[in-house]
């Protein structure tokens, strides 16, 4: 078995309308393309849904054969690397920011592991659309997180953080009140989502509302 989801390259074969050479990156998720939340658009949602590298063989190869629909053309001035560090991590964070939590501007944004992929893309994406960031991350990751864009930045290994994060959404910004935080882990809870501090999961779905919310109050 070949593990490895982030990939970029070239096509050699196969591409569809893509010609050979054509330098691209890899789309990883892999779905049905027939069932109901595929035909709606929301192929995250397949019930066949994995992500190459885990069921399939993956990119840790010279070759490697993925659907043609997620070949996506890179522009010369992406290198490979770059491009390969984006589908997987940035595609999580935004459904995660975006497309369930509707992050607007001035929204406050509390990133969990900032240092992470899936944190680095959450912190872009918040500042990008005009969100207030505060991040927890390793000390020896505080100047990388910052120059990402966290105005704040407070050790995960302390777990006294909760007061830094009360300071720097009480009483500042348009929405004080309200903290989305992007995390990769944790304990489920089922809950609505709702207005007011939540957390959000890789999936999209709420968890640790009644915890999350004693920091923002």
């Amino acid at each position: 078995h070949f593990p490895g989801s982030d990939i970029s390259g070239e096509v050699v074969e196969g591409g569809g309308t893509l010609a050979p050479g054509t330098r691209v990156l890899v789309h990883p998720g892999l779905f049905c393309g027939t069932c109901a939340m595929c035909q709606e658009g929301r192929d995250n949602e397949c019930p066949f849904f994995t992500v190459l590298g885990y069921l399939s063989d993956g990119g840790y190869a010279e070759l490697v054969s993925v659907p043609a629909e997620n070949l996506v053309p890179i522009p010369d001035h992406v290198d490979f690397v770059s491009a390969a560090a984006f589908p997987l991590t940035f595609l999580t964070a935004w459904h995660m920011l975006i497309t369930k939590a509707a992050l607007r501007s001035g929204d406050a944004v509390l990133v969990l592991a900032g240092g992470s992929g899936v944190g680095q893309a959450a912190i872009q994406i918040a500042r990008l659309h005009g969100a207030r960031v505060l991040a927890t991350s390793a000390p020896e990751k505080f100047d990388q997180t910052r120059a990402l864009g966290a105005e704040e930045v407070f050790d995960h290994y302390n777990g006294g953080f909760s007061q830094g994060v009360r300071g720097g959404t009480r009483g500042r910004g348009t929405a004080s009140g309200y903290v989305f935080a992007a995390s990769k882990n944790g304990s489920r809870e089922e809950h609505p989502a709702q207005d007011g501090p939540m957390i959000l999961d890789n999936d999209g779905h709420p968890v640790w509302l009644r915890p999350v919310r004693s920091e923002a109050e």
